[in-house]
């Protein structure tokens, strides 16, 4: 709408020029002189003038240089996909001679990495490894939902051939801007146990954060037998130091 009342204003203003007598028009001598300088006339001048001053006031966007904007700036050249493919060649295992039924294992097992986030409150990632001798033996998926008060929610999946197979869960809510409500719980599916269950309240200021925590976690012991274990923490951290326990 603004534009348009620019628009309106500056062909109102050089109306005028453009409403002169057509026979004073005509009657004017148009041959076109090359070596003379051709200059605008006065009114072009006060026309350039007053665009020069609507421009900053009505056409161009007044914006705050502050964390929002600077927000919205990173997040339109966010990184959507990366892919990376690790594997490396022993050539002195290649060389070696094998005698029976003994392979040569030059490769390594290759690993991958990808990341990819459609949405800046969407991710997927997943770290595997394979083996052209025994195909996968680690796979490790997660996947995060937020939002933007920092809410986040993380799915993940975790196996390791023959010894790990493990489902975890890890809520985080922020109830205010200083009160943070976490959950975290971890299944092993390998041996039929629960690793771990915990559910937590932290308060955070500027410098310092205190929470507590109560936690159930299962171990498995060297005789296959599974030890239940609860406790009740108290936290204590103070910025760019550890937390401290007890």
């Amino acid at each position: 709408m603004k534009k348009i009342l620019v628009f309106l204003f500056i062909v109102l203003l050089a109306f005028p020029e453009w409403a002169q007598n057509t026979k004073e028009v005509l009657s004017k001598d148009h041959t076109i002189d090359s070596n003379k300088v051709i200059l605008p006339d006065d009114i072009f001048k006060r026309e350039s003038q007053v665009i020069s001053q609507f421009l900053p006031i009505y056409h161009y966007k007044k914006q705050q240089l502050n964390d929002s904007l600077s927000s919205v700036i990173f997040n339109s050249y966010l990184e959507i996909l990366r892919l990376k493919l690790l594997q490396t060649y022993d050539i002195n295992e290649a060389k070696k001679d094998v005698e029976g039924v003994n392979q040569r294992r030059y490769l390594s097992d290759m690993a991958m990495e990808v990341d990819f986030k459609p949405h800046k409150y969407l991710t997927f990632s997943a770290r595997n490894q394979y083996s052209v001798y025994n195909g996968w033996t680690v796979t490790n998926y997660d996947m995060t939902i937020a939002d933007w008060r920092g809410d986040s929610a993380t799915l993940s999946y975790r196996y390791t051939l023959g010894s790990i197979e493990e489902i975890d869960f890890n809520l985080k809510a922020v109830i205010t801007d200083k009160i943070t409500g976490t959950f975290i719980s971890r299944r092993d599916s390998f041996n039929s146990r629960n690793i771990e269950n915990t559910i937590g309240l932290s308060y955070h200021k500027q410098c310092w954060a205190i929470g507590v925590e109560f936690s159930r976690t299962e171990s498995l012991g060297m005789d296959s037998q599974i030890t239940a274990d609860t406790r009740f923490v108290l936290k204590f951290s103070l910025t760019g130091l550890t937390n401290m326990g007890l």
